[in-house]
């Protein structure tokens, strides 16, 4: 944590031990962008993967990393805490030339519906709530029966009885390409 704090010293770190996977949320890749500007021996060299996550990445913010770090994949990830965090991935290699940089595809033994406010399932690119079920879907919140009804239902959309569903409470919706769009 103490090296987190201090992202020069953290950047130099990251040299020594010579890490593959970076993962980051925007704001702290941002802060370290403008770092790397300042310091040109960075190089990340055993860098193969950035993971982002945990808040939105805009697409000039990859830009920047892609100016600094060409060849190193970019993995754009999503999910809530209540469904084992990561549900879905985006991998690019290159500079996301759209308004969003996605945030992918859901990843295995989960699914990602796009629902309205009667829980029917969205067309393609028609903005709902995002609701995830699957293997890693909690079974709800400690103590808070209440909280736990309002979140956690047995998947409508499943023909298995025991799959849960989460819903995110998020907005988004699915693209033409098959990739999901965090809104």
């Amino acid at each position: 944590q103490d090296l987190v704090l201090q992202p020069a010293a953290f950047l130099n770190a990251m040299e020594t031990d010579k890490p593959t996977v970076l993962e980051v949320v925007p704001s702290y890749l941002t802060l370290l962008l403008e770092l790397v500007a300042e310091m040109p021996d960075i190089k990340l060299s055993s860098i193969r993967f950035l993971m982002v996550t945990g808040e939105e990445v805009r697409p000039g913010l990859l830009s920047r990393w892609f100016a600094h770090f060409s060849g190193k994949t970019v993995v754009n990830a999503y999910g809530p805490t209540e469904a084992s965090d990561d549900i879905a991935h985006f991998v690019c290699d290159n500079p996301v030339n759209t308004y969003r940089v996605p945030v992918g595809k859901t990843v295995q033994n989960f699914r990602i519906y796009i629902v309205d406010e009667l829980m029917r399932q969205n067309p393609i690119g028609v903005i709902g709530e995002i609701c995830v079920a699957g293997i890693g879907v909690g079974r709800g919140y400690l103590n808070d029966p209440a909280k736990t009804l309002a979140s956690f239902a047995k998947d409508p959309f499943s023909e298995e009885k025991t799959v849960r569903l989460y819903r995110t409470g998020d907005l988004g919706r699915w693209r033409p390409d098959g990739n999901l769009e965090f809104i």
